[in-house]
């Protein structure tokens, strides 16, 4: 019995070892593609502005004061959700965000 314990225990390490590296490239796997799919929707607005301003008649002023008002809004915020960065603030910020560019959006479509 003496002899089996300890190869029992460099297996139970290695495996633990192996789900710890699995876990890690797991959470940076995903770390990265939400980065890029964030980065890539973000900056993707200036493909759509010709459409978007077409579409709505407006002129590209109008279209780009609402992606700089969105991001100076994330800005404002972000210190907020830093600070107040518990588990119930992180969605309030979400959702305050979200209200004010919808907003935005509204009194620019009127």
């Amino acid at each position: 019995m003496d002899q089996n314990t300890p190869r029992e225990t460099s297996k139970e390490q290695a495996n633990t070892e192996q789900g710890a590296v699995r876990t890690a490239l797991v959470v940076l796997a995903l770390c990265f593609t939400l980065a890029v799919l964030g980065r890539g929707l973000s900056e993707s607005f200036t493909v759509f502005l010709k459409p978007i301003s077409e579409n709505f008649g407006w002129d590209r002023a109008q279209v780009v004061s609402i992606y700089s008002l969105t991001w100076l809004i994330s800005g404002l915020t972000a210190p907020l959700v830093g600070i107040g960065g518990t588990a119930s603030a992180v969605p309030m910020a979400i959702v305050m965000f979200t209200l004010a560019s919808g907003a935005v959006v509204v009194d620019r479509w009127r």
